[in-house]
């Protein structure tokens, strides 16, 4: 549950407070309903000296903390309790008592033990430092990050850990998913009868990620009443993205739309079968004898599906009927979809994957990597629409997908290729 907030009542008139709290209480259940103020807290209460000369003040940042997470995403809550919960492990293990208010000295080494202990990459220990300096700001403490030993420290990080070993500043992509892996699936998938429920909702999970380019944790969220048929095409409406509060929406034509829309109508029926399995147990419930028992059983009925409430990759039973429509599909679960596929078409077919890094399966991130690589190898997609299928806003991650999964040929490489010899 989201923590709620106290309606200070201190100096107001009889009327304010009324009005005030019908307010407060229609922004309570308002807030219910989002799933970035319902992510756990990390436990502080004990990490921090009671003898700090500014406790009150850190105390009531994170009492406000609490109930606007700052404005933080869901995503980057979870890495920021993450990074904190690492950094009180790191003080409890060496003995120290607090691990707030930060000793600079000791913060200095933590990076240092993330880095020849943990065997972090740049990418991970840059990032911790950028969360808790995040941090530093929402709780009005002093930016330990910002002083002399740590800024000299990360000066030279980089090439110092390139020194030692490349592969830990060197970001490693996904596994591309290409359009000719989809293409080899579609028959091992895409038959109900012959392959089962479980295989056509992975396939619509791999034609959205490769087809549209969207992250993993939009996958999962897609509700019902987002998506939609006409004409031959898929439209997807997007309510967020991690880049956008308004994205584009994204269109699924030919074959790719016509399994999803397949996919849709057993959605649907799924929504209707649920609702009629409702319908029998509330029929069941007021047979009961009124009393304690009733009374129960009426508070275990689960809520009725509709278009706004149902996520299309909830978990849907063998006989089409949906374990809980509300429940969105986890990232992990995309990242087993794709495992999943890969072991099914490498199965079927070993020369099928080709790919650098053999022994690597495809994860929830591979459908982006691969429309990125397809775009522009395949089609010659200009920067613009390269940069418009995954949501980037500028071409740094199109290269590295590019650099990483040896697409880019080098600059020069290409004059070479325009010599002729003399």
């Amino acid at each position: 549950m989201a923590t709620k907030l106290a309606l200070n009542q201190s100096g107001m008139s009889a009327e304010t407070i009324s009005k005030l709290s019908k307010l407060h209480e229609k922004l309570e259940s308002s807030n219910d309903n989002i799933k970035r103020l319902k992510v756990p807290l990390p436990d502080l209460s004990a990490a921090i000296d009671p003898n700090h000369p500014e406790i009150e003040k850190v105390l009531k940042n994170m009492k406000i903390f609490e109930v606007t997470r700052g404005g933080l995403s869901e995503a980057t809550q979870r890495n920021l309790f993450s990074t904190l919960r690492s950094w009180c492990s790191y003080t409890t293990d060496i003995g120290l008592r607090y691990a707030f208010p930060i000793n600079t000295q000791i913060f200095f080494y933590w990076f240092v033990h993330l880095q020849l202990e943990e065997h972090k990459s740049y990418a991970t220990i840059v990032t911790r430092k950028n969360l808790f300096s995040i941090f530093f700001k929402l709780m009005d403490m002093p930016d330990a990050t910002k002083e002399r030993m740590i800024v000299e420290r990360f000066k030279g990080l980089k090439r110092d850990m390139a020194k030692a070993d490349l592969n830990k500043v060197t970001q490693r992509v996904a596994v591309p998913f290409r359009a000719q892996h989809l293409n080899a699936l579609l028959p091992l998938m895409r038959d109900l009868e012959q392959t089962g429920l479980k295989n056509l909702r992975d396939l619509c999970v791999l034609i959205i990620a490769y087809c549209t380019g969207i992250r993993e944790g939009e996958i999962g969220t897609i509700l019902r009443k987002n998506i939609s048929f006409s004409n031959g095409s898929i439209t997807i409406k997007r309510v967020v993205s991690k880049t956008s509060s308004a994205p584009v929406e994204k269109s699924i034509t030919n074959e790719y739309a016509e399994i999803l829309n397949n996919y849709l109508a057993i959605v649907d029926n799924a929504i209707v079968l649920f609702n009629k399995a409702i319908d029998k147990e509330e029929s069941n419930i007021e047979k009961m004898e009124e009393g304690v028992l009733k009374e129960m059983a009426k508070k275990k009925v689960p809520v009725r599906l509709t278009e706004t409430n149902t996520y299309i990759f909830s978990w849907i039973y063998q006989n089409s009927m949906f374990k809980n429509g509300t429940t969105p599909m986890p990232g992990e679960t995309i990242d087993r979809v794709f495992e999943r596929a890969y072991k099914l078409l490498y199965t079927h077919d070993k020369n099928a994957i080709k790919h650098p890094d053999y022994g690597r399966i495809w994860t929830g991130h591979s459908g982006r990597v691969g429309a990125c690589i397809d775009g522009k190898v395949i089609h010659n997609m200009s920067e613009a629409d390269l940069m418009s299928i995954g949501d980037w806003t500028n071409m740094s991650t199109v290269m590295r997908y590019l650099r990483a999964t040896g697409h880019l040929e080098a600059s020069n490489i290409k004059l070479q290729g325009s010599l002729k010899s003399s």
